[in-house]
């Protein structure tokens, strides 16, 4: 009976063939020939022992025999790519590495352009008869969205106050995508007033399915005063004494006005919006305060007075106070006062100060006039006299009066008693006749 060695095999492109042998009597492996075998794969092949030695004869000299498909290494297949970014142009992947003898015959889904996850697969053309059917998993690839491109993305965030809701305003143009899809943007708020909180949050939002959408970005919105010009009242002034500031309006807001003066002078003033969302242009001025040109108020005046006093001019100014210079018929007198009996002028003058202009009368006539008797005042004096006493100059008070109203004692020695008779009464007359 033979026996035989291998009869399965594995495709791999050569020649099999079983092999056979019997035992002799002797105990001996002695190796047949053996007929019939192939290259290519199957089952159930027949192989034939030929027995040359007329010794023996073999029960049977047939077996049956299969070579297996082979299966392909597929260690070193792999896919192209995994992934990819989008960028509008069709992308694809496809099957790198194949053993000989295997080739790739069509793919599913292996083509996109759009952002999104897909699955490829292969179909494989293969040596059927010697090889197992070769198999490549399904395949997950991805072509990733995108981002937009913003560097040159910016935004102005600078305005003058107008009153209205401002927000940052592009500048530029904003990102288009390769689809054609524009990039949105929304704030969270405006921004009106030069003191109102200027931060403002750009959200950007887009209704591609191809590109991320960017981060957020945080604005600082800057209001700017608007100018506007202020119009100056009375810039020139004559002195009062009291204090004085332009006054500035303008139609847009209210203004506050500071700086002023009292005394004569140039000065300036500054005005300044109550509104921080104006500011004034020309906000700084000079004006002046001009000397004022002095008055009286009570005309001068002066009266005659008598040898030996002083006069009393009498003038109000309604600046400062009045100072008296007297004058001769020819000239300036120095001293304070005039001298001597005669006819004279007084002038008033209020000297110039940084405040108002001098002020000067006309001469004011007047006289000083010399004290002379106009009459005699003669008055008992007070005692206890009795009827029929003698009275001498002693008792009386003997005065002249003078035409400036004074009084002056007569020397008694000037003095006599004169009775209604006529008679008169020496001081040592002691009858009474």
């Amino acid at each position: 009976e033979p026996i035989w060695q291998n009869t399965e095999f594995i495709y791999d492109g050569t020649f099999k063939c079983p092999a056979a042998y019997y035992i002799d009597c002797y105990g001996a492996r002695i190796p047949l020939q053996v007929e019939g075998g192939s290259v290519a794969a199957g089952s159930e092949f027949i192989a034939t022992a030929v027995l040359n030695d007329n010794n023996y004869a073999l029960a049977s000299d047939s077996v049956k025999f299969t070579v297996n498909k082979a299966y392909y290494d597929m260690s070193g297949v792999s896919w192209s790519n995994t992934s990819f970014i989008y960028d509008g142009e069709e992308k694809s992947v496809f099957i790198t590495g194949l053993p000989d003898g295997v080739y790739a015959i069509g793919y599913t889904d292996n083509y996109a352009t759009d952002a999104g996850e897909y699955r490829a697969s292969v179909a494989l053309s293969y040596d059927s008869l010697n090889y197992n059917q070769p198999t490549v998993p399904s395949f997950t690839w991805v072509i990733n969205k995108a981002d937009y491109d913003m560097s040159d993305v910016a935004f102005r965030t600078e305005f003058t106050y107008d009153g209205e809701l401002h927000y940052p305003e592009p500048v530029g143009e904003v990102p288009i995508g390769k689809d054609g899809i524009k990039l949105g943007y929304t704030f969270s708020r405006g921004v009106r007033n030069v003191n109102d909180n200027r931060f403002v949050i750009v959200s950007f939002s887009t209704e591609s399915n191809n590109y991320n959408v960017p981060e957020q970005i945080v604005c600082e919105v800057v209001i700017t005063p608007m100018e506007i010009i202020a119009v100056w009242g009375e810039l020139c002034f004559v002195y009062s004494g009291e204090k004085f500031t332009p006054t500035a309006s303008c139609n847009e807001c209210a203004l506050t006005v500071s700086g002023g003066g009292t005394d004569a002078g140039i000065y300036t003033a500054v005005c300044a919006s109550l509104d921080a969302n104006y500011v004034v242009t020309n906000f700084a001025i000079s004006f002046e305060i001009v000397k004022a040109n002095n008055v009286w108020l009570t005309e001068p005046s002066v009266e005659d007075v008598f040898f030996g006093r002083s006069p009393c001019p009498l003038a109000e100014p309604y600046f400062g106070i009045a100072e008296y210079r007297y004058y001769s018929d020819c000239e300036c007198i120095n001293e304070v006062d005039p001298v001597g009996v005669g006819r004279y002028y007084a002038v008033a003058t209020v000297p110039e100060s940084t405040n108002y202009l001098e002020l000067v009368s006309s001469p004011l006539e007047f006289y000083v006039i010399e004290i002379v008797p106009i009459g005699i005042s003669v008055t008992i004096k007070e005692r206890d006299h009795r009827a029929f006493d003698i009275l001498d100059k002693s008792d009386f008070i003997c005065e002249t009066v003078n035409n400036d109203g004074s009084r002056a004692p007569v020397d008694s020695s000037l003095v006599k008693v004169i009775y209604e008779n006529g008679e008169s009464l020496l001081a040592a007359d002691k009858s009474v006749g």
